[in-house]
């Protein structure tokens, strides 16, 4: 019995994904993470997902650390232009300077929240059952958890693991559609 495939979702350039997540400073990742939700939800129906839940989930990691980037640069102008600010008296400059790279500890705050973590993990089990259900063995499938740990390695895990979902995806589409044409 053939499985029933819904419509085939769009492959993009795997390196162009974790490019436009930096590019857009992460907004884009978050983008394309309920995209491709719902690209493998509409793929195959025995997928259940909720894409926007899913991206809201890894929002509140990238808004921590957009907030502590945004009062790192706040604290480093409102010093140049000698304003007084609330936390300016609690916060040396060198602190200040730290707090703009407050959006490469993202990964890490995905891996601390349980909300964030499940988003992930989940996601890639979805990609993992997409991928049995073409017919990838079992020993080339995602591994989800040990996938997610790829968070954990210092600023470039994340864009490592953004890459590999989309090539991953990539492999699936063609391998019901080769070559980028739709599914009959």
């Amino acid at each position: 019995l053939q499985p029933h495939f819904g419509p085939v979702g769009r492959a993009r350039p795997p390196l162009l994904v974790p490019l436009l997540a930096i590019v857009t400073l992460g907004v884009y990742a978050l983008v394309w993470h309920q995209r491709m939700n719902r690209e493998l939800e509409e793929f195959d129906p025995k997928l259940h997902s909720r894409p926007l839940r899913s991206a809201l989930a890894l929002a509140v990691p990238w808004l921590a650390g957009m907030l502590v980037t945004l009062a790192g640069a706040a604290l480093i102008v409102g010093g140049r232009l000698s304003l007084h600010l609330p936390l300016a008296s609690h916060v040396s400059p060198l602190q200040s300077y730290l707090m703009l790279g407050g959006l490469a500890v993202v990964p890490y705050l995905t891996l601390l929240l349980p909300i964030s973590l499940i988003a992930v993990v989940m996601t890639l089990e979805r990609l993992r059952c997409v991928e049995e259900h073409v017919g990838t063995t079992t020993d080339r499938q995602v591994r989800p958890v040990g996938a997610t740990l790829l968070l954990a390695v210092p600023l470039v895990g994340g864009l490592v693991l953004l890459a590999a979902e989309q090539a991953r995806l990539n492999a699936v589409w063609d391998a019901v559609a080769p070559s980028g044409r739709p599914s009959p």
